[in-house]
């Protein structure tokens, strides 16, 4: 008998007209029972930029951060064929990391690595493409000064530059100089600002903290979430290398770009514990790209089976990452 893949419940997912809607409602569902669920096991309150804010509160503001990220992820057009579904995939994958749910620094960190991609990806062979080059490096040169975990991108914009065929001495020499800008600044108004030399000794201080890597294995639910990202990211490997789709150049290198992206801060995430959480939440764009790849590219038995695989590892994930938050 012909197995007949138009009625698989992958393809009524990749193509439903609901799934954005089904996705966010379970999204918002999984945070509920989250941030209620810490609410009611006393954790103490989280405190942002120097305010005490009630974890109801915590929860909610980190959700709308998500929110307003998983809209500028669906503007993205990486994959071939409508995903309108991108930002509710990622909402899902949200909520599935309770451990992220109710931290706001960690949500904007994530938004401004969104913005970064945003502006990193507007780096493709261009009339004055310099420009695109200088502002994607002066921004993230400006996000390092706030998070010093940011540093750890730097790599990554020269490898996309360099992939998309625009490194050249002009651009390097753009990319130089965004990334010295703020620091130029910061050291001429020091003599006028003496708090800005105490404001350079805590970013100097800090980037030399997150620099310092020592393997250290991750907590039991990192881990767990660790194993199928590394299964969903080989497999987008192998199914990219296997594949002309997407069929643009722009396109391919802009997809195996953030394939390898993920793959490098998943071997990074092994050797900076102290960031794990932080880490975790980058990924989790590029990990809702993979996953959009890969079941919207086919439709057969196997994939179907997979992705029911994989949506049993996502609840066990958030059933994994709840038991954990109850007991430490």
């Amino acid at each position: 008998m012909l197995y007949n893949n138009s009625n698989t419940f992958q393809k009524r997912f990749v193509t439903g007209r609901f799934t954005l809607t089904m996705l966010l409602v379970g999204a918002t569902l999984l945070w509920l029972i989250g941030v209620l669920g810490r609410v009611a096991i006393g954790e103490a309150p989280h405190s942002f930029l120097s305010f005490s804010l009630p974890l109801w509160m915590c929860g909610a503001l980190s959700f709308g951060v998500y929110m307003v990220t998983a809209l500028i992820l669906n503007s993205f057009v990486i994959i071939e064929g409508r995903t309108p579904w991108l930002g509710g995939l990622f909402m899902w994958l949200t909520a599935c990391s309770l451990v992220l749910q109710c931290n706001i620094a960690v949500a904007l960190s994530v938004l401004v690595a969104v913005l970064l991609l945003a502006l990193l990806v507007g780096c493709y062979p261009r009339e004055n493409v310099q420009k695109w080059v200088y502002s994607a490096f002066l921004f993230l040169s400006l996000a390092v000064l706030f998070l010093p975990q940011y540093i750890y991108l730097l790599p990554l914009f020269f490898i996309y530059i360099a992939m998309t065929g625009v490194l050249g001495v002009r651009t390097l020499l753009a990319a130089l100089l965004g990334v010295a800008t703020p620091l130029w600044c910061l050291y001429c108004s020091s003599p006028v600002f003496p708090e800005v030399s105490l404001f350079c000794k805590d970013v100097m201080g800090g980037i030399d903290s997150v620099l310092k890597l020592t393997f250290e294995v991750p907590a039991l639910p990192f881990m767990l979430s660790m194993v199928v990202e590394a299964v969903v990211l080989l497999s987008a490997a192998v199914v990219f290398a296997g594949s002309t789709s997407p069929a643009k150049p722009l396109m391919r290198r802009m997809l195996l770009f953030v394939i390898c992206a993920n793959i490098c801060l998943w071997i990074l995430s092994w050797f900076v514990n102290g960031s794990i959480e932080v880490l975790l939440a980058w990924r989790l764009p590029g990990f809702a790209i993979s996953v959009a790849y890969i079941f919207s590219l086919r439709f057969n038995k196997l994939y179907n089976i997979a992705f029911w695989i994989f949506n049993i590892m996502c609840i066990a994930i958030a059933a994994v990452f709840g038991v954990w938050i109850w007991i430490f």
